[in-house]
């Protein structure tokens, strides 16, 4: 099961048992409080039968749940039946043998925390029964809900990677035909078409990595230095007019090499493309143990345009794909991402790598 298909299965499984345990609370309170009353009632009988018994025999029924005393008239009302703090007292008038006294039954708390728990015992017992049943049941509905979803992404990938593959063979083939074209024309008319391929080629690098995602369970440990140069050295000749300046110390860190390389080409490519005079990137790390790529073109109006959809100033057009880009593998890489951009300055993009440094 894919990514956002767990989600999607979890999110219902959450919300579907949240408002059954919520629809659970209610309907077990009003049974416990309906039970309660039910209890009242039949204390209040049988504690009337018992003070009757006793004005008849003149001594107490034997029993485990109820005691009796005679009070003062006046101490308590009568006849009545009284829940005070919880002990239920059942009074009544003595009678012809008891002219000034009134009979008063009370219930001993363990009768009546007897009856209750019994009650909780029930509602718990049913609460755990309707908990496995209805969370089949979820599962159930959930399974069956995600199966459209799941064919139809399944059919979408399956489109797109037969789209992968055949954009492959004609950049693949671009490429080998603008070797043999580099031989006979000059540079400068051979390198905006190089460029070109390369972005080509960058894009396709991004289609895959969206829709593979095979980059989060192949973490390894890069020398950054020598990666970061090799990155550099593989894009400077599309890039002869910019100057690379490469001031990363020996560190090692743990990330997938593939996800790493698609964020420094994404960002050498953005701040290659959107430079002014004498353009310069610089690629290092800070006091903070932040690696961090600084150019110094046209700057981001907008730091926070990380969607494509927000763009629309000349200069910013191209920055939301590949923003997305690195913002999306580096919240999967566990990464903090900052952008710290002035107009007409330039920019410069931080990554907090601290977690992913290795001691070596």
């Amino acid at each position: 099961m894919r990514i956002s298909e767990k989600q999607t299965f979890i999110r219902f499984l959450l919300i579907y048992m949240s408002i059954s345990a919520l629809l659970f609370i209610i309907t077990s309170l009003y049974y416990y409080y309906d039970q309660t009353k039910q209890i009242e009632d039949t204390i209040a009988k049988e504690m009337s039968a018992y003070g009757n018994y006793y004005r008849a025999n003149k001594e107490e029924k034997p029993s485990t749940e109820y005691g009796i005393k005679l009070l003062q008239k006046g101490t308590l009302p009568y006849p009545a039946f009284l829940d005070i703090n919880g002990s239920y007292i059942s009074t009544s008038c003595g009678g012809m043998d008891f002219p000034h006294k009134i009979v008063t039954v009370y219930a001993k708390p363990e009768a009546i925390t007897a009856k209750k728990e019994l009650i909780k015992e029930k509602i718990f017992i049913f609460m755990f029964l309707a908990f496995i049943v209805n969370l089949f049941i979820a599962f159930f509905l959930a399974w069956i809900s995600m199966q459209p979803i799941r064919a139809k992404n399944k059919e979408f990938e399956e489109f797109v990677d037969d789209v992968i593959h055949d954009l492959n063979a004609p950049i693949s083939a671009i490429s080998i035909n603008l070797e043999s074209l580099a031989q006979k024309c000059q540079e400068k008319q051979v390198l905006p078409i190089g460029k070109s391929v390369d972005t080509i080629r960058n894009l396709y690098s991004n289609l895959e990595v969206i829709l593979k995602n095979s980059y989060k369970s192949n973490p390894q440990t890069l020398n950054l230095q020598e990666y970061t140069q090799n990155i550099v050295e593989q894009l400077q000749p599309l890039y002869p007019e910019i100057e690379f300046i490469v001031k990363v110390p020996q560190l090692h860190i743990n990330i997938d090499p593939f996800a790493f390389e698609r964020i420094l080409v994404n960002l050498i490519q953005n701040a290659s493309k959107y430079t002014k005079e004498e353009p310069r990137v610089i690629l290092g790390i800070d006091n903070k143990n932040r690696f961090f790529i600084q150019d110094n073109g046209v700057g981001i109006t907008d730091t926070k345009l990380l969607e494509r959809a927000r763009q629309s100033e000349r200069f910013n057009t191209g920055y939301g794909l590949g923003l997305n880009i690195v913002k999306k593998l580096s919240e999967d890489c566990h990464i903090a991402f900052e952008i710290d951009s002035t107009p007409s300055k330039g920019t410069t993009f931080y990554f907090d790598i601290s977690q992913q440094l290795v001691n070596t």
